[in-house]
């Protein structure tokens, strides 16, 4: 069951700045005057306050290692403010942070979950040094009683570590509770401006390697919550298959994943192989990318799937507005943490006015620019030479340059 939550961004301050990747939510775009900003305790006391009279089931508190900009130098200085207020309503109070700070965490703070971010231990970035102690961290974590979670973005390099070091999945799924593969939002401009080829000619495969293209994430993202999508025109369809197999559509699919893996070009601009490879090492990879997705869509008993790639695919609605509300450090408000924080209710009055007026007709939401796409179908006339309606193709459609198909 999806609780009713409420996310509170305390702070822009973070000691990571600059570390993480460009497109953090709470951090993209801010100056560093705002970085200083703080609203009084008793401003954040009144929001759980009234979130609690309205019904809200969760408080939601990204915590962040600090600078120390504002004056609070204790990251879990918000945490103790607010808990106590928060449980008086009988919320679930639910952690997003990192092991330096998840390791301070008190049975006192009455925390429920806590969701750590391991995108900084991966494979290659001091990961054998550091896993010793996450597991230390998420040992005591779940011995005072916390659900502990762990979140992990979606990027070529994640892929590639879950297929080729499996070892490091397993120590997630035997470390923590739960892990949760997060997708990259951005708006639909950003989107169209990764679709791009990098030579600006629209006959990708003729110009622009596959591997290019693997590396930005929101191409990542539409392959892979798509299963079984593939890149058109950077030369799948004109692919070699092997006699002995049947179902070229999933073996062109399998090969795609394979290149994506293994970062070496596979195809040539003639449409033929430019790097050895037989079949049984593209079914090995086809079949570790099935494990994949599993973690990815949450079908593994182990992992969550990440709430925005749920309704991108189609299994909820979001919420976004009334099931969930996001406030930043400036006292602004958004329909998710995600989305633009376009409405001021630094003054109490229009928070509870929000609250009261604006939630009970607010209805889930049937479309989210952050994590869709507008997609523009291939006319029938396009399908030069039928080759499509030959390999049992659909679906067909196109973002900026690039285009995919649907077995």
């Amino acid at each position: 069951m999806v609780r009713r939550r409420l996310f509170i961004h305390t702070t822009f301050d973070c000691r990571f700045d600059g570390v993480c990747r460009d497109d953090c939510y709470l951090l993209a775009g801010k100056s560093d005057e705002d970085k200083q900003i703080r609203l009084p305790d008793e401003y954040w006391v009144n929001v759980v306050e009234l979130a609690g009279q309205y019904g809200f089931e969760e408080l939601s508190l990204p915590i962040n290692p600090l600078k120390g900009v504002t004056g609070i130098k204790e990251p879990l200085h918000w945490l103790r403010l607010l808990a106590p207020v928060a449980k008086k309503y009988g919320m679930v109070i639910n952690v997003t942070t990192t092991m330096e700070v998840a390791q301070h965490i008190l049975p006192s703070d009455q925390v429920d979950i806590v969701a750590i971010s391991v995108d900084e231990y991966r494979v290659g970035k001091d990961w054998k040094k550091k896993s010793e102690k996450l597991a230390r961290v998420t040992k005591y974590l779940r011995h005072i009683g916390v659900e502990v979670n762990a979140n992990v973005s979606l990027d070529l390099n994640f892929v590639r570590t879950f297929v080729m070091q499996y070892e490091y999945w397993e120590f997630l799924k035997n470390s923590f509770d739960y892990t949760t593969v997060l997708i990259p939002k951005a708006p639909p401009k950003e989107v169209t401006n990764q679709m791009l080829f990098p030579s600006g000619n629209t006959i990708g495969f003729l110009t622009d390697t596959a591997k290019a293209m693997f590396k930005r994430p929101l191409v990542l993202r539409e392959l892979l919550a798509n299963p079984g999508l593939t890149l058109e025109n950077l030369g799948w369809s004109f692919h070699w298959v092997p006699q002995e197999h049947e179902d070229r559509g999933s073996f062109l699919t399998a090969l795609q994943y394979h290149t994506m893996v293994k970062d070496r070009e596979l195809i040539g601009s003639n449409g033929y192989m430019a790097a050895p490879v037989t079949l049984s090492e593209v079914q090995e990879t086809a079949h570790a990318m099935q494990q994949f997705f599993d973690a990815l869509h949450g079908v593994e008993a182990t992992s969550l799937i990440d709430y925005c790639l749920a309704h991108k695919s189609g299994e909820i609605t979001c919420d976004a507005g009334h099931g969930q509300l996001s406030l930043d450090a400036r006292g602004w408000l958004a329909i998710c943490p995600y989305n633009n924080h376009y409405l001021d209710v630094s003054n109490l009055d229009n928070f509870e006015r929000y609250l009261r007026d604006t939630i009970p007709v607010v209805e889930n939401i049937p479309y989210c620019d952050l994590v869709e796409t507008t997609r523009l179908q291939r006319e029938p006339d396009e399908d030069y030479g039928g080759w499509r309606d030959a390999l049992d193709m659909q679906a067909d459609y196109v973002i900026g340059h690039t285009e995919f198909y649907q077995r």
